[in-house]
């Protein structure tokens, strides 16, 4: 007699993370006393780039960024996002950065495996 084993596994969803990785050159070096904020838009970058946060739908996604990368892992599959920042150093803060946008991937369907036992 022949024995049958089926297993199907395509019920089971496995997490799947997204990230976005911005980054940046600050236009005056890394000067000491340098930090980066970011402003996050979820959705597509607007047509014309905002000329300031009041009003733009951006909110603050992080502040004092000393280096010049940040990985947003706040975002969600198959969903847009955009992004600009600004540089200060002391007490002068520079103007709006241009905005980049990202548009996260979708996730992979679940896999069907079987197995047949003889």
């Amino acid at each position: 007699m022949k024995k049958i084993l089926l297993f199907l596994i395509g019920t089971c969803l496995f997490a799947q993370s997204h990230s976005v990785t911005l980054s940046w050159t600050n236009a005056v070096g890394n000067a000491t006393g340098t930090t980066t904020t970011i402003y996050k838009l979820a959705g597509a970058c607007p047509s014309t780039p905002p000329t300031s946060i009041t009003g733009s739908g951006f909110t603050l996604l992080t502040s004092g960024l000393t280096g010049t990368s940040y990985v947003d892992t706040a975002v969600s599959a198959t969903l847009s996002y955009c992004y600009f920042g600004v540089t200060t150093i002391g007490t002068t803060t520079s103007g709006l950065s241009n905005d980049a946008g990202a548009t996260v991937p979708g996730s992979f369907p679940p896999q069907m495996f079987s197995a047949v036992a003889n």
